[in-house]
C-alpha cells in the first residue's frame, strides 16, 4: 500500500473490456497514466536476443516464424506460440518482468507527487509493483463485447482470442488474493461508459483532497 497523500491505482480487466477508456477518464481528472503493454513492447525490442535464443527454435517446429522482415520480433506470432503453453509464457515473463519492474518503478520515482494509473492486466504478477496500490479498479464487459472489440481492433486468430480469453478466466480472483481494495466498473456500452465517467466524478469528488 502506498503511504504517500497521492494515490496509485491498477486499472485492470480482461482483454477489450475497456481498461484505456476508464484510464482516459482518470487522466481527464489529473491522473497521469503508465501503459504496461507499451512498457512491455519497449522491453521486448530490448529482449528481443535472448527471446528468440530461448523460443525460435521451438517456433520454426511448430511453423511459426517470430520475426519480420526488417528482423523485429513479431508479437503475435509469438503470442500464438506463448498462449499454447503456460510454460512458455512463465519462460518469456522470467525474462521481460525485471525490465518491465524497473522501468514502472521509475515512472512512479519520478512522479512522486501526481497520482497515477498503471494500465496492466497482470500486475499481479509483480507483487514488488501490486503492493505500492491503493486501490484496483477492475473493467469488466461481457465475453461478447469484448470478443467483437477485438475481432474490430486487432485482427487476430479466433483461435487466439480464445486462448487468451481462457488464460485469463481467473483474473478477477488473482487481483483479489491480493487484498487490495477492488472497484468493480461495468462497461458493456455507450450508456455504460457515460455511467462510468458520472461514477468517476462523484468517486473523485467523494475523496476530494485524497485523491
Amino acid at each position: 500500500m502506498n503511504n504517500s497523500c497521492r494515490k496509485i491505482i491498477c486499472v485492470t480487466g480482461k482483454m477489450a473490456s475497456g481498461k484505456n477508456t476508464v484510464c482516459s477518464i482518470l487522466e481527464q481528472n489529473g491522473f497521469i497514466c503508465l501503459d504496461a503493454d507499451k512498457v512491455v513492447h519497449s522491453v521486448i525490442q530490448k529482449a528481443t536476443p535472448k527471446i528468440l535464443d530461448t523460443f525460435n527454435n521451438l517456433a520454426t517446429s511448430k511453423g511459426i516464424i517470430l520475426t519480420n522482415q526488417d528482423g523485429s520480433l513479431n508479437r503475435k506470432a509469438l503470442a500464438e506460440l506463448l498462449f499454447e503453453d503456460k510454460n512458455l509464457l512463465k519462460q518469456q515473463e522470467e525474462i521481460i518482468y525485471p525490465f518491465v519492474t524497473e522501468e514502472t518503478q521509475n515512472f512512479i520515482n519520478n512522479n512522486a507527487n501526481k497520482n497515477i494509473i498503471l494500465n496492466a492486466t497482470v500486475l499481479y504478477k509483480i507483487p514488488q509493483l501490486m503492493e505500492q496500490c491503493d486501490y484496483i479498479f477492475f473493467v469488466k464487459s461481457s465475453a461478447f463485447q469484448r470478443f467483437f472489440r477485438v475481432c474490430k481492433r486487432d485482427k487476430i486468430k479466433i483461435k487466439n482470442i480464445i486462448q487468451r480469453f481462457r488464460s485469463q478466466k481467473t483474473l478477477f480472483q488473482e487481483y483479489e488474493s491480493t487484498n487490495i481494495p477492488i472497484i468493480k466498473i461495468h462497461n458493456n456500452s455507450l450508456k455504460n461508459i457515460i455511467i462510468i465517467d458520472n461514477f468517476f466524478c462523484c468517486f473523485l469528488f467523494q475523496f476530494g483532497s485524497s485523491f
